[in-house]
């Protein structure tokens, strides 16, 4: 499920995403905001990200996995509710291609920080192949 709305703007390095918050999504249960959908607007605001930076390069972004969270903080998501609008700020920390480490923020309209984050994860393009794979195939076989 897509939960983010626009990019608004994004980088080799960063991005920034906005949503608008619907009553009917998974992130709600009546009503009430479940502060882990934090880590999923994140890491949907960094595969747009990535895609976007791919699509400059002509590659197709093939697969995004996020495979670690760290240092999540979190405040007022009790206060979120339909129709609030989030802004999602990410940024590369570090890149081994194709892992990345990065930092997420998540924003209300008023600009009060709700969430940071750090996350690891994977990040490959068309034609790419995951360090892992050839593993897998030969556990297949």
């Amino acid at each position: 499920m897509i939960w983010i709305d626009e990019i608004l703007y994004a980088s080799e390095n960063e991005g920034l995403a906005q949503t608008e918050l619907v009553s009917d999504q998974l992130y709600f249960d009546n009503q009430v905001f479940y502060p882990s959908a934090y880590i999923e607007f994140i890491a949907q605001a960094y595969a747009y990200t990535m895609a976007l930076n791919g699509r400059r390069k002509n590659q197709s972004l093939q697969g995004c996995y996020l495979t670690s969270i760290d240092k999540m903080t979190n405040s007022k998501a009790s206060t979120l509710g339909p129709g609030d609008i989030l802004r999602i700020s990410v940024k590369t920390i570090r890149n081994l291609h194709p892992a990345y480490v990065l930092e997420g923020k998540i924003f209300d309209q008023n600009n009060n920080e709700l969430c940071s984050a750090k996350i690891k994860g994977f990040a490959f393009f068309e034609g790419e192949q995951l360090p892992f794979e050839d593993a897998q195939q030969e556990i297949r076989a």
